[in-house]
C-alpha cells in the first residue's frame, strides 16, 4: 500500500493524542482544536458504526470495537487526504465540497503566498467535471510539484491538527514582508500577556498585543490613567509603523516576553523525561516517536516565530531612537 501504517498515520493526528502529549507541543490553540476534533469525531464514529450495524452485513464478523477502529482509520485517511475545492467560476452551493482524488492526493503542501523555490508551482480548481491542475510557474523536469493544502494548512497547529504534519517555517526577507491583514498567517505563534492570547508572525503583531502591553507596562509602573485607556482605542497601525502607541519603551518589553515564551518553547516538556531509566527508553514505540517529533516540530516552528518577532521589535526600537 501506498498509505501510511494504520498505527504511524493515527500517531501523526493530535485527535488521538493523549493529554500529555498534546500538553507538551505547548500551544493552546492545537489543544483547544484537538478537543473540538476528539468530539466531532466521536460523533461521526458513532454513526458510521450505526449504520454499518444496521446493514447487517457484517454481523458475526466484527466486535463493536473492531468495528470503531475501523471507522477511526478511514476518517483518518479521509482526513488527512482530502481537498477542499473551488469551481472555476466562484460558484458554490451548500457546505464547501472536499474530495478524497487518486494520485491528486500524493501531492505535498507548499505556501502559495509568493513564487520560486519552495513554494506551491500549482494551483487547482473544479472546472466542471474535472478537478484541474495549472502551473503557477515554469517547473523544471526533475522539480517537485506542490500546492497550497488551503486554509487548514494554516497556522501551523492547525495543518498539525488537520493533516498530520508541521509545514516548514520560511525564512523571510525584507522584501517578502507581511502583515496579518495579508492574510498569510502560516508562521504564527501564540504569547500570553496580561491574561490574554495573542498570535504574532516574525514581522508583527497583533494592535490589541500591543494595547495590553501598554496597559500592563503602565499598571506595573502604576501610572494608568484614564489617557492611557482612551489613548488604546485610537491606535493606527501597520505591521511596526506609525503605530502611535508602539514606542521603543513598549516595543523592548514586548520583545523581551517574546524570547521568554521562546525559550520557554525549546526546554524539555517535563522533568520526569530526564529520569527514564535505559529500560524504559528501550520500551518507546514507533507510534510515540511520531507524536513526540511532530510535538517537537510545532514547538521549533513557534520558536523560530517568536525570535524573528522580537528581533524585529528591536530593530524597529532601536530605529525609533535614532
Amino acid at each position: 500500500s501506498m498509505l501510511p501504517e494504520d498505527h504511524l498515520l493515527r500517531a501523526s493526528l493530535p485527535v488521538h493524542w493523549s493529554e500529555e502529549t498534546l500538553a507538551s507541543a505547548k500551544c493552546t490553540a492545537l489543544e483547544v482544536a484537538a478537543d473540538s476534533s476528539y468530539f466531532a469525531r466521536e460523533e461521526a464514529v458513532s454513526d458510521i458504526v450505526s449504520q454499518l450495524q444496521e446493514t447487517h452485513y457484517l454481523d458475526g464478523l466484527f466486535e463493536e470495537d473492531d468495528l470503531k477502529a475501523l471507522a477511526h482509520a478511514a476518517l483518518d485517511v479521509v482526513q488527512t487526504r482530502s481537498c477542499q475545492l473551488e469551481s472555476s467560476d466562484g460558484a458554490q452551493w451548500g457546505p464547501p465540497l472536499h474530495v478524497v482524488a487518486p494520485i491528486f492526493d500524493f501531492f505535498n503542501h507548499a505556501s502559495s503566498v509568493g513564487g520560486g523555490d519552495g513554494y506551491a508551482n500549482v494551483s487547482f480548481q473544479l472546472e466542471g467535471d474535472w478537478l484541474v491542475v495549472r502551473a503557477r510557474q515554469q517547473i523544471d523536469e526533475s522539480e517537485e510539484v506542490l500546492l497550497d493544502y488551503g486554509v487548514h494548512a494554516r497556522p501551523q497547529w492547525n495543518c498539525l491538527n488537520h493533516y498530520g504534519f508541521v509545514p516548514a517555517s520560511r525564512d523571510v526577507d525584507e522584501d517578502e514582508q507581511y502583515s496579518e491583514e495579508e492574510g498569510n498567517d502560516e508562521n504564527v505563534a501564540e504569547v500570553f500577556i496580561a491574561g490574554s492570547r495573542f498570535e504574532v508572525g516574525p514581522s508583527f503583531v497583533p494592535v490589541e498585543m500591543v494595547e495590553a502591553s501598554v496597559i500592563a507596562i503602565a499598571e506595573e509602573q502604576g501610572s494608568i490613567t484614564d489617557q492611557t485607556l482612551s489613548d488604546t482605542t485610537s491606535i493606527a497601525f501597520d505591521d511596526f509603523g506609525d503605530a502611535s502607541l508602539l514606542t521603543p519603551d513598549v516595543a523592548i518589553p514586548i520583545a523581551k516576553r517574546l524570547s521568554e515564551v521562546a525559550f520557554q518553547l525549546i526546554l524539555e516538556p517535563g522533568a520526569e523525561e530526564e529520569t527514564k531509566g535505559h529500560d524504559e527508553a528501550e520500551d518507546i514505540t514507533a507510534s510515540e516517536v511520531v507524536t513526540a517529533k511532530l510535538a517537537a516540530n510545532l514547538r521549533w516552528s513557534q520558536f523560530n516565530v517568536l525570535l524573528s518577532c522580537a528581533a524585529a521589535m528591536r530593530e524597529y526600537a532601536a530605529e525609533d531612537f535614532e
